[in-house]
């Protein structure tokens, strides 16, 4: 990938959040109300950047730098929908994905260069995240990564 894309703010979280081995985050990714434990936790995310945010963002640049593309992603509109909705059907989109850390990274060209706008694990039930842990000839091609 040529040059650095940039990181979104949601993006630093939801690595925070999804990626920092702390258990104490998953209950931001079940829990489905806004709720006194929500807020407490995404304040810690918060404090977590802002006391670690550089080694955090070098981290993410290394993953993304071994990463390779994932192209099948147009496959599976079900699981793009809500990024479409938010930003749009006609934009440009790159999925990667880091096969030792098992995570996708969704990119979105603003301009001449991407913007990092989310990522996920593959454990997940999305079609995305089944077609990085099923595509072997996907596989084989990233085992080096």
């Amino acid at each position: 990938m040529s040059g650095r894309p940039f990181l979104t703010k949601h993006m630093l979280q939801r690595y925070v959040q999804r990626f920092s081995g702390e258990k104490k985050y998953k209950h931001l990714d079940k829990c489905k109300k806004d709720c006194s434990r929500c807020k407490e936790l995404m304040l810690d995310v918060e404090e977590h950047l802002y006391f670690k945010g550089s080694k955090v963002r070098k981290e993410i640049f290394e993953l993304i730098d071994e990463s390779v593309e994932l192209k099948s992603y147009r496959n599976f509109p079900h699981f793009m929908e809500r990024i479409y909705k938010k930003y749009g059907y006609s934009r440009r989109y790159r999925v990667l994905f880091h096969n030792k850390k098992g995570i996708l990274f969704i990119m979105i060209l603003s301009g001449s260069s991407y913007k990092a706008i989310t990522c996920h694990d593959n454990k997940g039930s999305s079609l995305l995240s089944q077609l990085s842990r099923k595509n072997k000839k996907f596989r084989k091609s990233s085992d080096d990564v």
